[in-house]
Order: C-alpha cells, then structure tokens, then sequence
C-alpha cells in the first residue's frame, strides 16, 4: 500500500511539486528548481517531516525526455517508485477541464496517480524500464545532452 502520491509537473528551470496522502487530500505543494540540490532538500524535508518512506511512496509525473533526468536519477538513488505517464493519457482521464497552470497539472498528476493506484501493477516504474533509461543516465555527468 502506498501512504503518498506526489504529482510532479517537470519543466526545465521548476518542478512543482504536489503531495496527497493516502485518502487523496493535498498534505504539500512547493515549487522547486530543477536541479539535484533543490530536489535533495525538497524531498528530504517533506519525508523527514512527513515521516514518510520513498518505498511507501509513488512519484509521478509526465515524461519530459531529458528534463526528468536530475529528479529521476535521484529519486533512483532513494529507491524511490517512479511512474512516468503519458501527458496525453493524463489529460484523457480528467475529461474536460478548465484552466492550465504547473500548480494545477501538478495537482493533476498527484490525483492521476491516486485515482489508479488500483493498477500499480501495470505501471512503467523505474525498475521496469532501467534498461531502457540506463545509458542516458550513466552518459549524463554535468553536460547536457543534446538531441538533434
């Protein structure tokens, strides 16, 4: 059973970052750069003061290609449950919704993620995809990478 369900809308310069417990009901919402530092403090303060676990929890969040890869590659290193989705398949369960801002799609994500924790089992977690992202993340050191 998972005690967390933080939706994280991921742009390249923020990530913002909302938080609802096991009944669905929003406990957090920051807004954070995205880079590992801020990523380290963030999620370390809510789990210190949230007395959460990364294993209990679920993290989802769109796939954005490359800029997932500074939160992904830490919360790896947590041994975290990572769920990336399609931005499409999340706005098709919402049906038609009004208004549009990183806070709100993070809100989203966050009760996508609750909403189908029923089918955890068929989730693209991390674990089930490593071979898939592995040569991005052991290539990427402090350069960027470049797609052209």
């Amino acid at each position: 059973m998972y005690w967390q369900f933080i939706g994280i809308d991921v742009s390249k310069k923020t990530l913002d970052i909302t938080i609802l417990d096991s009944q669905g009901k929003q406990i957090y919402y920051e807004r954070i750069a995205n880079e590992s530092k801020s990523i380290k403090s963030c999620f370390s303060s809510f789990m210190k003061q949230y007395k959460a676990i990364y294993k209990e929890s679920v993290f989802c969040m769109e796939y954005t290609g490359i800029y997932n890869l500074p939160l992904v590659k830490w919360l790896k290193n947590q041994s975290a449950n990572i769920w990336m989705e399609s931005g499409s398949q999340i706005n098709k369960s919402q049906g038609l919704v009004r208004g549009k801002n990183d806070k709100v799609d993070s809100l989203r994500i966050a009760n996508y993620a609750f909403t189908n924790r029923h089918i955890s089992c068929q989730m693209l977690w991390w674990d089930m995809c490593h071979q898939t992202w592995g040569h991005f993340l052991s290539d990427m050191g402090t350069s960027p990478i470049r797609l052209s």
